[in-house]
């Protein structure tokens, strides 16, 4: 089996010419919903986690914190695949 069928998810995936989506259009075509978290405030971050969990509710949910020397980006990519 081809390790990668659909190509690398590592590598850009590119059309030409590019096409940008907005996060609103993204949603539309894909569902996909896209949220933006201050890191830096632990609370901010606790909070918007557990109101976005209450909106949509959901009871459990997967925080990935990838460190800067990427040890473990194979075994996480690797974890959710679809």
């Amino acid at each position: 089996m081809e390790q990668y069928p659909l190509g690398d998810r590592r590598l850009p995936h590119h059309i030409y010419p590019p096409k940008l989506y907005t996060a609103d259009q993204l949603q539309t075509l894909t569902g996909v919903v896209s949220y933006k978290i201050d890191v830096d405030d632990a609370n901010a971050v606790k909070k918007r986690i557990s109101r976005v969990k209450a909106e949509r509710k959901m009871t459990s949910s997967d925080i990935f914190t990838l460190h800067e020397n990427m040890n473990e980006f194979e075994q996480k990519v690797n974890f959710h695949t679809f």
